[in-house]
């Protein structure tokens, strides 16, 4: 699936506000030193690429077969001054020759590829012996949701318009893809993506997209009886998203990302 720069920029800015956080994390669970090379394949508008870019010392590549996307990519770097050098490249035949880069990353791309472990031996091979292959994913099937004007049930049911008809969270398939790849010293950390906004779900045409979600266009994912309940409640959301009036109430709204790292052995 094709996703436009506008649509990237704004779910993962939305997802990973706290972005000297996650500058943190890479530079301790990398292990990052200066003059790190960091390859960043699947790049994209070059989100998360740019983030590594301000790590003290760090040389960063971004990677990514959509011409439209690198020069989006290309712009968003220039106007931050960061210095990025994007290459157009298949993340199943990266243009690079093996040991080139210290540490390989991809983020929120590998669940496209129904064998993870091809794009992950293709990082693997173009990582030196020693540096570390990192993948972030998300984990659909986690996804939580909590609007204050629902209960309980109401709730899980709201959640259903999100998790019902995924298959498992790619999150959870990077460690044994990783190890199929040849890696080892394989770990883990969660981030929350998402977050616990105010006023939530006052959107109607976002509620009523999700009833057409529900309703029409995939309708084989619920059970009859799950498909009235559902639609149920997003009716009562739309209604309370209807009344008047300033609200206060905070809601969340998100799903677990693992980050997964793995190392290449010494040759």
């Amino acid at each position: 699936m094709a996703y436009s720069a506008a649509h990237l920029e704004t779910s993962r800015k939305r997802g990973f506000e706290d972005t000297a956080l996650l500058r943190e994390m890479y530079q301790r669970f990398l292990r990052l030193d200066a003059g790190t090379r960091i390859l960043d394949i699947g790049c994209g508008t070059g989100f998360f690429t740019r983030i590594m870019a301000g790590l003290p010392g760090a040389r960063v590549t971004g990677l990514d077969m959509d011409p439209g996307l690198l020069h989006a990519a290309r712009g968003f770097a220039v106007e931050e001054g960061l210095d990025i050098r994007f290459v157009e490249g298949n993340a199943l035949a990266l243009p690079f020759e093996p040991a080139s880069f210290d540490r390989v990353t991809a983020h929120i791309m590998l669940e496209v590829f129904e064998q993870m472990a091809q794009p992950l031996s293709e990082m693997a091979r173009v990582c030196v012996p020693g540096g570390w292959v990192l993948a972030m994913e998300p984990v659909y099937t986690a996804y939580m949701a909590y609007a204050p004007g629902l209960d309980e049930e109401e709730n899980r049911l709201f959640g259903l318009t999100m998790t019902r008809g995924r298959p498992i969270g790619p999150g959870m398939r990077v460690p044994d893809a990783m190890k199929r790849a040849g890696l080892r010293s394989i770990s883990a950390v969660s981030w929350f993506w998402g977050g616990f906004p105010e006023n939530p779900w006052r959107s109607i045409p976002q509620l009523e997209r999700l009833k057409g979600d529900v309703l029409e266009r995939y309708p084989e994912h619920y059970s009859a009886s799950e498909r009235k309940a559902v639609a149920r409640v997003l009716d009562k959301l739309i209604d309370l998203a209807a009344r008047p009036g300033p609200r206060d109430e905070i809601g969340v709204n998100g799903m677990p990302v693992l980050i997964t790292k793995g190392q290449k052995p010494d040759a």
